[in-house]
């Protein structure tokens, strides 16, 4: 509550200008993480009047679909998405919002923009590896997992990564090839139950 009440008065003091800016944007994100969506729409609003940044869209399209309002929201998650489109942070955390909302064929586009920003990034390939299994689409799956053991061969992600090789191939029906996988993260870990 003091902060709000401080960021309200930095606010006030400057009217217009930088110091006004970054109050607003810092008490719309505070007030989105303290769960007070209206306030937060507003408060981001006003950022986004003086001076937006891709995390100003993101954030006030959060507060928007927090209160139901997903057509609201879509506009600004494609702002935030434009703002930030050489920004690998801004693009996995929209594909983790479309990811939420069940929009898996956007959240799919933005993850594989991070990977070409960050090619190494893990968790990403990770969740790309997870969307394609669900989604059924097997051997588009494999190609990510397989990437995460060409990268970091014998860590614990190598071993989470060949046991979900072994799970498609198993789904597969392709059990020779999931004994080797499953093998594969045995050998990583020998006291892997």
């Amino acid at each position: 509550f003091k902060a709000v009440e401080t960021l309200k008065q930095a606010a006030s003091a400057d009217r217009a200008g930088s110091v006004t800016y970054q109050a607003y944007s810092r008490l719309g994100t505070l007030l989105l993480e303290n769960k007070q969506y209206e306030d937060a729409v507003k408060y981001l609003k006003f950022t986004l009047n003086m001076s937006p940044t891709s995390a100003d869209y993101y954030n006030l399209a959060l507060a928007l679909m927090s209160l139901g309002k997903k057509e609201e929201a879509l506009p600004y998650l494609e702002k935030a998405e434009q703002m930030g489109a050489e920004d690998a942070a801004t693009l996995e955390k929209l594909a983790d919002m479309y990811s939420q909302y069940n929009n898996s064929s956007k959240s799919i586009d933005l993850y594989r923009k991070v990977i070409t920003v960050q090619q190494n990034n893990i968790p990403v390939l990770f969740k790309l590896g997870d969307m394609f299994y669900k989604n059924k689409d097997l051997n588009e799956a494999i190609v990510y997992f397989r990437r995460i053991v060409e990268i970091e061969p014998a860590s614990e992600n190598a071993r989470l990564a060949w046991i979900n090789i072994g799970n498609i191939y198993d789904d597969s029906l392709r059990y020779h090839e999931a004994v080797e996988a499953y093998k594969n993260a045995i050998a990583i870990n020998p006291s892997d139950d």
